[in-house]
């Protein structure tokens, strides 16, 4: 259909692609008049007239092999006529070769000239004699077939004397190969999918790699035709974005999102792109025709430049976007000014390989960049006062295909090693060898990045290279340069197409493996980390198969990426492919999530950086793990996470509400159907009664309207759909308890009453609380007695003043409801002994009857409304002896109250009775029981041995243990007898010991509080100055100072007026004079004197002795 030859070297491949072209038009024009039967003899006729043309070689002429091979060995000869490598030194040391001067044109640089372009021819110069350099073709293929590839490294050196055959174009081996068949074939352009990824796993589907004839030529109507409708299909089929891994884990998540770029650059793939210049502002692409073309970063067509007339081999931008610098074989080189639409070309007498503009071209009034080309000459070009200045930096090391310039070093690359050029120093600093994977050297193009300022990455063959340019030490001779750089080599085990820095520590690598044998080998992306590529591991974090359209046509350096790390994009560059490489942003990694199922992971990415997504949005992500539960059955998992997904959003809630109620397991949802925060509309709740109605799930049913409040559903329409089911559902128990609550919520209190106590239901006790309808169950006791016994009493012990007792017991007080009465006033005596004290006497014989022994003495006990005489004779005729005992103990009959426990001969009761009334007389009545003296109680005929021991045991602190012992009779045998005497001899010592020690403790305390009576009484007293003698009334402190005496009564006397007062009432009394040691005081003593008949009078005690 199409003839796909791409340019050649020169203007005579163009022209000859424009034959063979010509050619092939008329061959479609023969198949749709003639049809299809003529196509072979067309298609050989073809081939002839390309073997007459010299497009094919004719018989005995040298193949494209043969060429590759002698141009391979004309080079390796050449390379080894070379002198030894000098080195750094020695080169700084040499003289340079004599720059090369350009003259101005006549117009003015920087705008365009008037005429076609204008040569910059350069001035004659005289000529030094130069180092041997490789001589290289003047045209360099573009690549050649990996066929040729393995032939042409097995093959061994060969030196030809024949003249240079002329290179094919890039595709021509395609169809010089063709040539040789019957037919003319047309390559197929169908992709193959990545390796390690299973067909179809790759969601990509290449474009069609047939182009538009350049001429446009008319084909066949049916042809035409049916190629529209294949285009259309293809471009409604394409997608822009695939994702791909060769990883070892696949399972792992891709970092990087691929987007073949598409209509916008369709020119470029059609001109067969051949380098590319990427900004943050704008794409640039060379291509094979000579043309270049400015697109977006989509890749839509801006502008395009028709500077050159063969192959753009590089192209440079300046850091403004401002300055394109591109390169061609034609040996021209144009700086064009992309704002202002102007261009300055330069001529150079050799094919350009490569060039590098100023970083800071526009800053500069230099305006310098840096070229070279297939003579191996490394030129500066600058602006100079008149003219532009050619200053050649090195030469001599073979073709130079590659330079980067970055900040004050220039980076380039030739078939010998690469070197770094330092322009503030104006010298080369360091040489870094090619590597001996990369041969032969115009195979494996050499990838330089700068990282930084300072760190450049070298990428040759499957060698990486790591080299960082330092300050030389200053110990170091000083004829060196300043700067020196410090190498790290790494070998892969894949060859290098391009090198790309992904963040600090990693590396993005462009790769094609090494193959075994010729064939298709797709390129590969890996990221690989520089620590582990130091320490020769080998571990990728990545790596991702590229399908790049027609890559069995490709060697590794057809390829190429480019970069721009501020938007994180990477461009592999195919001839015939451009594929965008981004990081993925937080869709796509929610996209992978969705696509590998992992909903929650992705809820919480939605949640944390909600704000940062653009295609999704959270509650979509968690609507589809809903849907995604659902289906796997994991439906009560689907419910609980309904409340964190849909949130508070009322219309979610009620369409998720009726989906999960379209489902058999709507059951798990049901708990999660949210009351407030949102409150659903009403008929939503309704609407799950009445399915859940529908289903018969009557438990379900229960359990919402008992939780649910009422005013969330219609309960008129929900009562009438319940009436409706009671008459077809069996299950009518269930069903009425429902329907009772919810007449207690519509207020039909007395018809859920009756329908509670028809079911027997126990929520009626709560009920009839809740609604106080006590009232209307006073005279259903037995009923409620028949639903719970226990919940019953309880009710009707609690409201006693709700529900008379005496009702209740008028109710219960027959034959087969008296254990109830029983448990009914034996509740009322416990919570309160006087409720029902009226029903005591009747009580004493419901105790009688069920509850005998220890309850119903207990009662008698308590009690003190029954009637003696009435228990008496109840016990009695029930022979029920503790209980009568205790009754005459009531009533006073102590002797017949003993003789009863005496018979039972229960010692420990007897004894406890004697201990409780503290009677003497009824201890010699029980001591004469026990010895067996005839007495009250006994008959004398023998004694009683329990009674003894009992008495022994018990008798010390009532009675003397010696009367006791004294009175036993001899021939009485009593267990255990020493034990008990000694017991009761031990008691009697503790008595003793303890009585000692009292009185012991009792004199200490005495003496203890004689001693603190005497202290007291011996202590010094103060004497204030203003003390007086209450007998003279002068100071007792006066001058001179004289003998005082100060009573316990606080009276103080001068001795001498004390003793005048003495002699004085001795004398009165007629007695001797009073003694100075028995002085009392005096006025105490009057006092008492005066107060004495006082107390006599009215018969108090006499007066004493002061």
């Amino acid at each position: 259909k199409r003839a796909d030859v791409s340019p050649g070297a020169g203007r005579g491949h163009r022209h000859t692609t424009a034959t063979m072209s010509s050619w092939f038009k008329d061959l479609g024009r023969n198949i749709a008049s003639t049809g299809a039967q003529s196509f072979t003899s067309a298609a050989q006729s073809i081939v002839d007239r390309a073997k007459v043309a010299g497009v094919i070689p004719q018989a005995g002429s040298p193949s494209l092999l043969q060429q590759q091979q002698q141009s391979l060995a004309q080079q390796q000869a050449l390379m080894a006529q070379q002198p030894p490598q000098q080195s750094p030194q020695q080169a700084a040391a040499a003289a340079p070769a004599p720059p090369r001067a350009y003259a101005l044109p006549p117009t003015t640089a920087g705008v365009r000239p008037a005429s076609p372009q204008h040569v910059w021819a350069p001035q004659p110069q005289p000529q030094e004699p130069t180092p041997p350099q490789v001589q290289l073709p003047a045209t360099q293929p573009t690549f050649v077939p990996q066929e040729a590839q393995a032939q042409l490294q097995a093959a061994p050196p060969v030196v030809s004397q024949q003249p240079q055959a002329q290179q094919a174009p890039p595709h021509a081996a395609t169809y010089l190969q063709a040539a040789s068949s019957p037919a003319v074939a047309t390559p197929a352009s169908t992709a193959t999918p990545p390796r390690g990824v299973a067909p179809g796993k790759a969601a990509v589907k290449e474009q069609d790699e047939s182009e538009e004839d350049a001429d446009g030529d008319e084909e066949g109507e049916d042809e035409g035709k049916e190629e529209e409708e294949e285009e259309e299909e293809e471009e409604e089929e394409d997608e822009d974005e695939y994702e791909y891994s060769d990883y070892e884990d696949e399972d792992a998540e891709p970092k990087l999102k691929y987007q073949r770029l598409g209509n916008g650059i369709e020119h470029v793939k059609k001109e067969c792109a051949s380098c590319m210049a990427v900004t943050d502002k704008f794409l640039s692409f060379g291509t094979s025709y000579g043309k270049i073309f400015i697109t977006d970063l989509q890749g839509n067509e801006n502008n395009r430049f028709e500077h050159h007339q063969e192959r753009v081999n590089e192209l440079s931008v300046d850091i403004t976007g401002e300055y394109l610098a591109s390169c061609s074989d034609d040996g021209t080189v144009v700086i064009t000014s992309l704002y202002e639409g102007t261009f300055e070309k330069f001529k150079f007498e050799r094919p350009v390989k490569t060039v590098a503009i100023d970083p800071n071209y526009k800053r500069k009034n230099s305006s310098m960049f840096v070229t070279g080309g297939s003579d191996g000459y490394l030129s500066l070009i600058s602006k100079g006062w008149l003219k532009r200045k050619d200053t050649t930096l090195h030469h001599g090391e073979g073709c130079i295909h590659t330079i980067k310039w970055r900040g004050t070093l220039i980076a380039w690359a030739n078939y010998v090693c690469v070197r770094i050029y330092d322009t503030m120093q104006n010298t080369c600093i360091t040489s870094i060898d090619r590597p001996t994977t990369a041969t032969p050297p115009e195979l494996y193009r050499c990838c330089l990045v700068w990282e930084n300022d300072w760190a450049l990455t070298v990428g040759w063959g499957s060698c990486i290279k790591f080299c960082n340019v330092v300050e030389r030490p200053s110990q170091v001779k000083s004829d060196l340069p300043n700067l020196m750089v410090k190498q790290t080599i790494i070998n892969t085990n894949y060859f290098i197409s391009g090198i790309a820095p992904f963040d600090k520590d990693q590396l993005l690598i462009l790769t094609v493996e090494k193959p075994d044998q010729p064939k298709e080998i797709q390129p590969e992306l890996k990221l690989v980390s520089k620590r582990e590529l130091v320490a020769r591991s080998n571990i990728e974090d990545f790596c991702d198969a590229i399908p790049v359209q027609d890559c069995q046509d490709y060697p590794p350096n057809a390829y190429r990426l480019d970069f721009l790390l501020s938007d994180n994009v990477f461009y592999i560059v195919s001839p015939k492919d451009v594929i965008a490489a981004r990081t993925r942003d937080i869709d796509d990694h929610v996209d992978w999530l969705l696509k590998n199922k992992k909903f929650e992971e992705a809820m919480r990415t939605a949640e944390k950086d909600g704000a940062l997504l653009r295609r999704h949005k959270r509650i979509e992500i968690g609507e589809n793990f809903l849907e995604f539960l659902i289906e796997a059955g994991k439906c009560d998992e689907a419910a609980s996470r309904c409340g964190s997904i849909l949130g508070n959003s009322a219309q979610l809630w009620e369409k998720w509400v009726a989906r999960f109620m379209s489902i058999p397991k709507y059951q798990d949802f049901l708990d999660f159907i949210p009351l407030n925060e949102p409150t659903l509309p009403v008929a939503v709740y309704t609407h799950v009664l009445e399915t859940i109605l529908t289903h018969g799930d009557v438990m379900s049913f229960v359990c919402l309207i008992d939780r649910w409040p009422v005013q969330a559903y219609d309960l008129t329409k929900i009562i009438s759909q319940v009436r409706n089911a009671l008459g077809t559902d069996a299950r009518s128990n269930p069903l009425k308890k429902a329907l009772a609550h919810l007449m207690q919520l519509n207020g039909d209190f007395a018809e859920a009453l009756q329908m509670l106590l028809d079911l027997k239901d126990t929520r009626v006790f709560a009920y009839i609380a809740e609604h106080n309808l006590y009232d209307s169950v006073s005279t259903r006791i037995i009923q409620l007695l028949g639903i719970n016994e226990d919940q019953t009493l309880n009710m009707l012990v609690d409201n006693t003043d709700k529900i008379p007792v005496a009702d209740v017991a008028a109710q219960l007080n027959k034959q087969e409801t008296q254990r109830q009465l029983h448990l009914y006033l034996h509740a009322l005596f416990v919570k309160d002994q006087h409720i029902g004290k009226q029903f005591h006497a009747l009580q004493v014989e419901l105790y009688a009857k069920f509850a005998p022994g220890e309850p119903m003495l207990k009662f008698l006990e308590t009690s003190h409304y029954y009637p003696l005489e009435d228990a008496l004779r109840v016990c009695q005729s029930l022979h029920m002896q503790k209980e009568t005992a205790y009754i005459h103990e009531r009533m006073g009959n102590l002797h017949e109250a003993l003789q009863i426990l005496m018979e039972l001969r229960e010692v420990a009761d007897v004894i406890k009775f004697v201990q409780k009334q503290n009677d003497p007389d009824l201890w010699e009545d029980l001591i004469d029981y026990a010895i067996g003296k005839k007495g009250r109680y006994g008959s004398g005929s023998c004694a009683n041995p329990e009674f003894i021991a009992g008495l022994l045991d018990n008798v010390g602190s009532h009675v003397e243990p010696i009367t006791l012992i004294q009175r036993i009779p001899s021939e009485v045998t009593i267990e255990d007898l020493h034990a008990k005497l000694v017991k009761i001899f031990a008691d009697k010592s503790l008595e003793v010991s303890l009585r000692e020690g009292c009185n012991t403790i009792l004199k200490a305390d005495c003496i203890q509080l004689f001693k603190a009576l005497i202290a007291a009484q011996h202590r010094g007293y103060k004497v204030a100055d203003a003390s007086r003698c209450a007998t003279c009334s002068n100071s007792v402190l006066g001058k001179p100072p004289e003998d005082f005496v100060i009573f316990l009564c606080g009276h103080t006397f001068h001795r001498r007026c004390l003793k005048a007062a003495a002699d004085e009432a001795a004398a009165a009394a007629g007695s001797a004079a009073a003694s100075p040691k028995r002085l009392r005081c005096s006025l105490c003593n009057k006092q008492k004197a005066r107060a004495a008949p006082a107390r006599q009078a009215t018969g108090g005690p006499a007066g004493k002795r002061p």
